[in-house]
């Protein structure tokens, strides 16, 4: 039996993904370094050598045995090693690991997920360790479990929600579809609004939201505004306005625009179980419920007549 000790190399997690290789009885990590790397099997939940390789052909040499490649060489200039870790984005947190010429990844594995730093600009650390508790790699317990157990890497992106609206995905990590495809992530985070009313726009909606958008007051979804939101709370902490509401702002008893009243919509519906305004969205609208003691309004066509002009 061959002893692993790559960092990089999870043996449970590899045999999971090769059925071959656990039924067989083989060595993971002997079958890994004699046929698996150069098949282009994945070793470790956050070390995807299909995504390692796929934009970069000029990294021609490391089709052997890419993870040999990316802890051999400067990993802080080379492509991200998995969909959901941006390299650039993870060392902008931390400068003093590319200073110090430390891998980036095996940073965040050893310290940087302890210390809550993020992976990528849509997979929230400390949020997401809330849930899958202490002892485990947040982001690689998400991929492994969380995903299919419905957990949500930030609170903007609803994992349930958004598995069920792309029945296609497959094995497709929903989270990195998302990203690539600038599609909703969250009922409350609309992307083709958010773009089509921000036309200086161009890149990820949620990405752009989260770093300035909400600042600047720019509404993620036609029944959200971002500045009557914050005219009620401006203390958000960590949490985006959205974010702040879907987490806190709901069991206060805050509104989310003029035309919704939040307690009134839980009071008459003592059905709803969920954030009042989500189930507006995905189920409320289209039963005809009203969302406010002084607009009693059916029509969907009415919310935009009376929508609040973005500034």
């Amino acid at each position: 039996m061959v002893s692993s000790v790559n960092p990089l190399f999870d043996a449970a997690f590899y045999l999971s993904r090769s059925r071959d290789v656990a039924d067989a009885g083989i060595d993971p990590y002997y079958h890994y370094l004699a046929s698996g790397a150069a098949e282009g099997r994945q070793p470790h939940p956050l070390f995807d050598p299909a995504h390692y390789l796929e934009f970069h052909p000029e990294y021609e040499a490391a089709w052997a045995n890419p993870l040999e490649y990316y802890l051999t060489h400067d990993a802080s200039q080379g492509p991200a090693p998995h969909a959901l870790f941006s390299t650039k984005y993870y060392l902008a947190q931390c400068p003093a690991v590319e200073a110090d010429g430390i891998n980036p990844l095996l940073h965040y594995i050893e310290f940087g997920a302890a210390l809550g730093l993020d992976p990528h600009p849509l997979f929230r650390t400390t949020y997401y360790a809330r849930q899958c508790g202490p002892g485990l790699n947040p982001l690689s317990h998400w991929i492994r479990s969380g995903v299919a157990l419905g957990m949500n890497p930030h609170p903007l992106f609803d994992t349930a929600w958004y598995t069920r609206n792309h029945p296609g995905l497959g094995e497709l990590n929903p989270l990195a579809h998302c990203y690539a495809h600038n599609t909703s992530p969250h009922p409350l985070f609309d992307a083709d609004y958010y773009l089509e009313n921000n036309p200086d726009v161009r890149m990820n909606a949620l990405e752009h939201y989260l770093n300035w958008g909400a600042d600047e007051g720019r509404d993620p979804h036609p029944f959200f505004s971002t500045r009557y939101y914050m005219s009620q709370y401006r203390q958000l902490s960590e949490f985006s306005p959205l974010g702040h509401y879907l987490e806190r702002g709901a069991a206060l008893g805050l509104n989310p625009d003029p035309r919704f009243d939040t307690r009134y919509y839980r009071e008459l519906y003592r059905d709803v179980h969920e954030n009042p305004l989500v189930h507006y969205v995905v189920t409320g609208k289209r039963e005809g419920r009203r969302t406010h003691p002084d607009f009693p309004m059916d029509s969907p066509a009415e919310w935009i007549d009376l929508a609040p002009a973005q500034a």
